[in-house]
């Protein structure tokens, strides 16, 4: 472990630290920012810990933390995407590591809880944890891999398939402490990143000239889908796809065929 130059050397939790990290989760679920300590020991205890197969660093002084998961995403993504094995992508270990490292500002105050495991720990489907042997599994009914839901992994991901429009569903108006609507609606869509142009239609029809959200964007009434808003694109999108090729749309005719809601 090396920490020198305002900088720290990312880790990997090996199987003794994802324990304890799980476990620090499980003891404090639907716990208050404030009441539970931050396990930060754990990121440098040499018997919890791993290196990666190329060492990288965190710049302290420029990554200490970020106000959304887009910017953090997009941080690791250009730090780490060419160095990463297959492994260390796919295992439990790094994303527990960075959300450990991070994890002060996945918290608020107010209202914010601490969340079920699969927000902390990544939990793809149980033929992908045996497949790379992770000692993590769920400690709750098992329907569908929800990997989606991980609060480093699902934004590096995000980004690495979708760049700049991924920052629409990255930042949450309420901070990177809650995952969003517009990530909840969309990253478990496991074919959204056969079609690109659906994010980049998203960006565009949610977003003013200014790069602020569009207020009926965000709008989200009990029973109505109302004009112009993420639950009505998903809802536009998904009867769309029933009856049009996607694989011959670009975002201009998606957005032509959405209407003038989305104009």
């Amino acid at each position: 472990m090396s920490k020198s130059n305002n900088q720290i050397q990312i880790m990997q939790f090996n199987a003794d630290g994802l324990e304890l990290f799980k476990q620090f989760i499980v003891t404090n679920q639907k716990q208050k920012k404030g009441n539970f300590s931050i396990p930060v020991d754990y990121l440098t205890t040499p018997d919890l810990i791993k290196p990666l197969k190329t060492p990288k660093y965190i710049d302290l002084n420029k990554a200490k933390t970020f106000d959304s998961r887009y910017k953090l995403a997009e941080y690791l993504y250009n730090l780490l995407h060419q160095t990463l094995t297959e492994e260390e992508i796919y295992s439990q270990g790094l994303w527990e590591w960075l959300t450990l490292f991070y994890f002060d500002m996945f918290t608020a105050e107010g209202g914010w809880i601490l969340r079920r495991m699969d927000n902390y720990i990544y939990m793809p489907s149980k033929y992908q944890r045996e497949k790379y042997g992770m000692p993590i599994s769920p400690n709750y009914p098992e329907n569908t891999p929800t990997d989606s839901r991980h609060c480093v992994r699902a934004s590096y991901m995000a980004y690495q398939a979708f760049k700049k429009n991924a920052k629409v569903m990255l930042e949450a108006k309420n901070g990177p402490a809650y995952r969003g609507e517009m990530a909840e609606q969309m990253l478990s869509r496991r074919w959204l990143k056969d079609y690109p142009m659906i994010v980049e239609a998203a960006m565009k029809s949610s977003t003013e000239p200014d790069g602020a959200k569009k207020k009926a964007w965000l709008s989200n009434q009990k029973g109505y889908l109302v004009p112009g808003s993420l639950r009505s694109f998903i809802s536009r999108v998904d009867n769309f796809m029933f009856s049009h090729n996607f694989n011959k749309l670009d975002t201009k005719e998606l957005r032509k065929l959405l209407g003038s809601e989305f104009s």
